[in-house]
């Protein structure tokens, strides 16, 4: 249906290479004597041109995701995404376990997924991050929307109010 997670920790395959991770499960394939062989060149060439144009720099394609940082992990994902033709995802905490410039590099990344016109959906408790990205806030407390509203029409204090619930307990005295 178009529908992607992109879960805290990742779902590459760090033994494989890039190229393997961005075709896992959609490998091209040519068939020898009814054999299957892997369009290699095919797909390592598609990878390096989706990369590319999601500003994803990787040294080379075929090298194994574990010598990548988590941010290039991240991408690989979503880049992935984009190119099978994804409608929605959702990221669950897309930045926990990454440094400052991964987290740069992934605030990129995802604006240029949004900029595409694929809705993103991030499940954050970084605010900073939250306000840097995101068009629309909404806030969950005790399993209920205590706030929906877009980003240029609240603040800090706001949101932090709608989180802990201050904002309900107000508007309900």
């Amino acid at each position: 249906m178009g529908i992607e997670t992109v879960y805290q920790d990742l779902s590459v395959c760090l033994n494989a290479d890039v190229v393997a991770n961005f075709f896992m499960g959609r490998e091209l394939t040519r068939r020898v004597f009814g054999i299957p062989i892997l369009r290699e060149g095919e797909m390592k060439a598609i990878t390096e041109k989706v990369l590319s144009a999601g500003g994803t720099r990787i040294r080379s394609v075929r090298i194994n995701a574990e010598h990548l940082s988590g941010g290039q992990r991240q991408a690989i994902e979503l880049n992935r995404f984009v190119h099978w033709g994804g409608k929605l995802v959702v990221l669950d905490e897309p930045f926990a376990a990454l440094g400052v410039e991964q987290v740069r590099r992934g605030l990129e990344t995802i604006a240029h997924v949004r900029d595409q016109g694929i809705t993103v959906i991030i499940v954050t408790h970084n605010m900073t991050h939250a306000f840097e990205i995101a068009d629309r806030i909404v806030v969950m407390h005790q399993g209920r929307v205590s706030g929906n509203v877009p980003t240029a029409q609240t603040t800090h204090e706001d949101v932090i109010r709608m989180i802990t619930g201050d904002a309900a307990r107000r508007s309900a005295s």
